[in-house]
Parts: structure tokens; sequence; C-alpha cells
């Protein structure tokens, strides 16, 4: 009876041989697995060394655009760090880049409408003050970041004409002749404070220039105010 009851059992035996075989085979055959490393933060450059050091491909999957990061500063990897893949296997990256750059238009001699419109339709953002000018009314007088000027901070100061207005854009008095310079104040009834780089004026005054000035270039001044001038001469 009992041979005949193993007899019954023999036709497992090829079932259970096959399956030692495949999971020996997989102890004896199997492809050991890598842990991804985190890259993100690296810079593609480290990034690749990482990860090639893995025995690990790369792919750049995307550029993103990030106005404070580097440009290539790994943003994103798939898979994710610490997941388990076979050698070779692809790891794709999303690194950062810089967004363009905009240029600053030239809006001087423009209408303020004019201006307005050209700002709303590239989204900058501006502000806007108002200045004594002979210049047509409402009409741009200066601006600043000046055109073709690189526009960082996507922000531009526009200066209006306004001729009932006492503002006034102080000038750039720097390497002008110091007798120009005091005529022109005098035509806005104002009086310099003069100091001079040897102490005491050595020359007659024709024989200096403006090497230093407050209130700076393009400074906003309020002359229905008493305003401070100060200069600074040298000898030519």
């Amino acid at each position: 009876m009992i041979p005949m009851k193993i007899e019954k059992f023999l036709w497992v035996t090829p079932f259970l041989f096959f399956v030692f075989g495949y999971w020996f085979m997989g102890k004896v055959f199997s492809i050991k697995t890598i842990e991804v490393p985190r890259v993100v933060g690296l810079p593609i450059h480290e990034g690749i060394k990482e990860l090639s050091a893995k025995k690990l491909n790369v792919r750049i999957l995307a550029e993103k655009e990030d106005a404070e990061l580097p440009v290539g500063t790994i943003l994103r990897q798939t898979p994710s760090p610490l997941d388990r893949v076979k050698p070779n296997y692809s790891i794709f990256l999303v690194t950062s880049k810089k967004p363009p750059v905009l240029t600053t238009p030239d809006l001087c001699n423009k209408n303020l409408e004019t201006c307005i419109m050209l700002l709303n339709k590239n989204k900058i953002k501006y502000e806007i003050f108002s200045v004594n000018s002979p210049m047509p009314a409402n009409t741009c007088v200066c601006q600043s970041p000046q055109a073709g000027e690189p526009l960082r901070s996507k922000k531009i100061t526009l200066y209006i004409s306004s001729p009932k207005n006492n503002m006034h854009i102080f000038p750039n008095c720097l390497r002008e002749n110091l007798v120009d310079v005091i005529e022109f104040c005098k035509m806005y009834q104002l009086t310099p404070n003069i100091r001079y780089a040897e102490g005491q004026p050595q020359y007659a005054i024709h024989h200096y220039v403006v090497v230093e000035q407050k209130p700076l270039p393009g400074t906003l001044v309020d002359l229905s105010q008493p305003c401070a001038i100060q200069l600074l001469a040298k000898r030519k």
C-alpha cells in the first residue's frame, strides 16, 4: 500500500525540482540592485559624477526657470532617493536655468499713456514721479534704469513732466567747470557750499571742476524747500 501511495505523488517531483532549480539559479545569478543616491540640490556636474559612480545613467528630463538658483542646479530626480534600481538604470533629472533678462524699453519723450501701455503689455511694474520740466505735460523726461540696460527687477521708475510741479531732477555736475555750476545754481536761487580738494583755493575758480556733489545726480529735489548743495572742487 505504501509504495502505491508514493507512486501517486511521484508526478509532483519534476515540479519540485523545477521550483528548486529556479530558486537556486536566482540566488546564483541574481543581479544586485543599487540604492539611488540623493542628488537634488547639487550642481549637475556633481550629480552626474555621483550617479556615474553608482553605475547609473543620467537623463536631463527638463529645465525649469529659477532666478535665484545657479544655472544647472538639480531640482528633481526620478526615481526618488533611496529607491532601488538595477545597474545602468536611467535617472531622470530636472535642472534649473535662468529666466531671460528683459531689456529696459526706451520711454523717454513718450507720453504717459503710451508708457503705461508698453509697460503693461510687457508685464513690467512701474512707479511715477512728477517733475518740473519745459517739455509738454505728461511726457517722460527721464527713466531708471536707462533704455537698453538689463531690467533685472522688472520695475521702472518714470519721471513725468508737470510744468507746475516744484520737483526737479538734480543734474550731473561732475567734471563740469565750477563757474558753470555756480551759474546754474544762481538760476534757481541756490547757494552751493563749495569745498576745495587742497583746502583753500590757490587759483581762480574757473580753473576748478566739480569732483563730488550732493545731492547726487538724478536726485529729486523740491525747489520750494531749502536745498543744501555741496560741491567738492579740484583743479583741472
